[in-house]
């Protein structure tokens, strides 16, 4: 009898873990894509214009590239983890909620003393001015990519799908939010990220493993990102 059930439970969990590494995989392999776009475009320039600078080369390059993973991913991933989603968001409780609004406010915090320091320091946030450069010639891209798409396809994939890779909770922890933040690299400024993503876990977790609860708090963040960008003030 107990094998019986040792083997139900098994195979209960290939599916999800299935899913978990073909979500994983596809986020990487859009990353890699951009990449590859960019570096073909970048040649493609250089020899049409050789005595191009490096400033007119980067300039050249199309805003959309940046945003293309959530683009692709977006469409592929909510239908995959659609049932997922419907659950979580069935599952929020009062104490949930509250948990997303004590975070979304922890995190903003955060966000506002971030930039203010790095303003005060005159700090160049690479990341940010990619985006805002990226925003300022694609609105509607760029509130789909970062309002949306972002909160969405990153927490399925940081929390979500590595929550389902990786047995360890510290480990989870720790690898989940040091990749969320190498992958959003601004310098000094990419700690900030890692704090972040260890916002996003901690809601994750505290929520009993709900991601819709991360994908409100990531949403949040990046909604009052997007507008103050809209008015042009930089905002990690």
């Amino acid at each position: 009898m107990e094998e019986v059930v040792q083997t139900k439970n098994s195979n209960e969990r290939k599916p999800g873990l299935a899913k978990a590494i073909v979500a994983v995989s596809l986020f990487f392999a859009s990353f890699a894509l951009v990449f590859v776009v960019m570096l073909a475009l970048m040649v493609l320039y250089i020899i049409v214009n050789p005595d191009a600078a490096e400033a007119d080369i980067i300039a050249a390059m199309p805003e959309w590239t940046s945003y293309l993973p959530f683009i692709i991913l977006t469409p592929i991933l909510l239908p995959m983890y659609f049932k997922t989603l419907i659950a979580d968001t069935k599952r929020l409780t009062k104490k949930n909620v509250l948990t997303i609004v004590l975070m979304s406010i922890l995190i903003l915090v955060i966000g506002i003393a971030s930039t203010l320091l790095f303003g005060a320091l005159d700090y160049s946030i690479t990341n940010q001015e990619a985006i805002y450069e990226t925003f300022r010639h694609t609105l509607f891209i760029s509130m789909f990519a970062i309002v949306i798409g972002a909160p969405l396809v990153e927490e399925l994939v940081f929390r979500k799908a590595f929550d389902r890779l990786i047995k360890n909770q510290t480990l989870f922890v720790i690898l989940s939010s040091v990749i969320f933040a190498l992958m959003h690299f601004s310098g000094f400024a990419t700690i900030i990220y890692f704090f972040g993503g260890l916002i996003f876990v901690a809601t994750y977790i505290k929520t009993d493993r709900n991601v819709m609860a991360s994908i409100i708090v990531h949403f949040i963040n990046n909604l009052v990102g997007f507008l103050m960008l809209l008015f042009g003030i930089s905002f990690i």
